[in-house]
Formats: structure tokens, sequence, C-alpha cells
């Protein structure tokens, strides 16, 4: 009711369990969220993601932004291999970290992201997300993987 107040009639509201952080579930009981501390499953997820907008458009009353999305695997995990993803999960593999580690010495800031990106483009997630004009303000409506 709340995010429809202030943000839009057209939002529709889908009421599922979700996480807001690896150690914390909210479960929807009796018309409200209530969320727990999930102290069995705590863990942190060894890799970096860095994201970069890249343009916008608009459509009519709405707002769209293009953005791509990487993922660096830096450290030794026993169930993946370190290197350059493509996707969020850090599960597609797209290159080494031989660039990573030596022209940019492992460093993430503003300037390195937009070089990984811009060196990666062709093969990293790029997403679409639109945003609705509501009460002379934009909010967020949808994201879409496109590829």
């Amino acid at each position: 009711e709340q995010i429809r107040n202030y943000f839009s009639n057209k939002i529709n509201i889908s009421y599922n369990d979700f996480r807001i952080s690896s150690n914390q579930i909210c479960y929807f009981i009796d018309n409200n969220y209530k969320c727990y501390l999930n102290r069995i499953n705590t863990t942190i997820d060894n890799y970096k993601t860095l994201n970069k907008f890249d343009s916008y458009e608009f459509d009519g009353d709405n707002l769209v932004v293009y953005s791509y999305l990487l993922t660096i695997r830096d450290s030794y995990d026993k169930d993946y291999e370190q290197g350059i993803y493509m996707d969020s999960k850090a599960t597609k593999k797209i290159d080494a970290l031989t660039y990573y580690d030596n022209e940019l010495n492992r460093t993430i800031n503003q300037e390195t992201t937009a070089k990984l990106i811009n060196r990666y483009k062709d093969k990293i997630s790029k997403y679409k997300t639109i945003f609705v004009k509501e009460n002379n303000n934009y909010v967020w409506y949808s994201t879409e993987l496109l590829k």
C-alpha cells in the first residue's frame, strides 16, 4: 500500500518471501512482513560485481537506462576459477585475470571499473531499466537482462 502511495498506482505488488541480505529473510505473515536473522545460512560472496551506466533515452514519459555488469573472482574458491565473468552470479567465465592483474594492479575504482567494462563490453551482461513518471518523479518500474 505504501509503495503505491509513494510511487505509482500502476505497480503490481507481489507478496513474496524475500531476502534482505544473505543472513536476513522476510516472510509475509498476517498481512505484514516479518523479518528474521537467518543465522544458519550466513555466507560472504567471494567476488566483486561491477556495473557502469551506458546510456539513456526517453520513451514517451518513460526513462530507459542501459547499463553493463561484470563480475571478478579474484581469490581462490574451491567451486570456481579465478577470472572475469559476464554475469552477476559469477558462473559464466569470459577471461582470466591477466588484464586485471597486470594493467590495473587489482585496483577497483571508477576509472578501473570503466576500463574493465569497456574492455569486455561485447561479452558482459547488459541491462535495460525502465523508470516511469509518476507525480513528476521517475520511479523504478522494471529491469531486464538484454544479453
